[in-house]
């Protein structure tokens, strides 16, 4: 229809490469956000052991703390149970 002499076409014509990146940009983070909901997080402990293998094997309390996050009282008593 040309409803309004045409100007919604127009309009249309003109934005439309404009719009179809927007529609893109929201699909892709929706696809981004499923993608990191769908990954299983990582336990304190394989944090830890990623921090280890980061550091040839061994591994202070400094170290865990300071590449994990955690703080020196939790690093300390994971390190301690493992």
């Amino acid at each position: 229809t040309w409803g309004l002499g045409g100007i919604g076409q127009l309009y249309d014509l003109i934005t439309m490469r404009r719009q179809v990146d927007e529609a893109n940009l929201l699909e892709e983070a929706r696809q981004m956000r499923a993608f990191r909901l769908a990954q299983p997080q990582r336990t304190p402990q394989q944090m830890l052991l990623d921090a280890a293998m980061r550091e040839d094997g061994s591994l202070t309390v400094t170290q865990a703390a300071m590449i994990t996050g955690f703080s020196f009282e939790e690093a300390e008593n994971l390190l301690r149970e493992m």
